[in-house]
């Protein structure tokens, strides 16, 4: 929706293509249909005649202009992007595949953008706060707490944990396999509840292995990508759900 509420625009994923309705009077209205890049998955208005098109496989950004019924500038922003939102005069963009989020100067598209990394694995969705100071980040494949280690460090390490039931001595030696292992918010345990040595955990990409707690959703405040706009320093994302209304 634009800002004013006037301009409803959608994306027709399959045809690859932008299509605004005017919805200012007693019936929706088809005003434009506009040719975007590869299987767009999102959309978002920053003003009435501005509106910034996630093309997902183009690994691009089309910002289409209302006005002119077509796209008027094309950012590649990293492979498969898929959300944008804006605050405070800045563009983030989620790079689901890079595992981060990108950052533009809305005053300034030809200055390269800076990344913020995030310890979880494909971010998606992005939304701000009311207050317009908070980005927060969904991720797909973060947040249960659990992750393995390979099977040849398993080995290093004395082995798996013995089964329980025991196994029939009768039968062949078990495969080596993989250690599954989760977090408890404390340390790391596997299936008996024994501590393995965390020195040799192969951990996934996942916010758990800082926070141990489930972190499907990220906080990140403005503090913090204000600092690290202008420092471009390591800081921690917080995984904080407390100021969700």
């Amino acid at each position: 929706m634009s800002p004013s509420g006037d301009y409803l625009a959608v994306i027709h994923t399959a045809d690859h293509r932008l299509v605004v309705y005017y919805v200012g009077g007693s019936q929706p209205v088809k005003i434009a249909k506009v040719m975007v890049g590869v299987e767009p998955v999102s959309v978002r208005a920053l003003d009435d005649d501005t509106f910034w098109v996630i093309s997902h496989i183009s690994d691009s950004i089309n910002i289409v202009s209302l006005q002119q019924r077509n796209v008027v500038r094309t950012l590649l922003v990293g492979d498969e992007p898929t959300d944008v939102v804006f605050a405070n005069g800045k563009a983030f963009v989620s790079v689901s595949q890079e595992d981060r989020v990108r950052v533009y100067d809305l005053n300034d598209l030809d200055a390269a953008p800076t990344d913020i990394p995030l310890l979880a694995s494909d971010p998606r969705s992005l939304a701000v706060s009311p207050a317009g100071n908070t980005v927060y980040v969904t991720a797909l494949d973060s947040g249960n707490r659990t992750t393995a280690i390979h099977f040849e460090v398993v080995d290093a390490f004395g082995g798996p944990p013995p089964p329980d039931p025991p196994m029939n001595p009768a039968l062949p030696p078990a495969p080596r396999t993989s250690l599954i292992v989760r977090h408890d918010g404390a340390q790391w345990l596997d299936v008996l509840g024994d501590v393995p040595v965390l020195g040799m955990i192969s951990r996934l990409v996942d916010l758990c292995r800082q926070t141990g707690v489930s972190s499907d959703l990220l906080r990140i405040p403005e503090a913090f990508w204000i600092a690290y706009l202008r420092n471009n320093q390591e800081a921690k994302v917080e995984a904080n759900t407390a100021d969700i209304q």
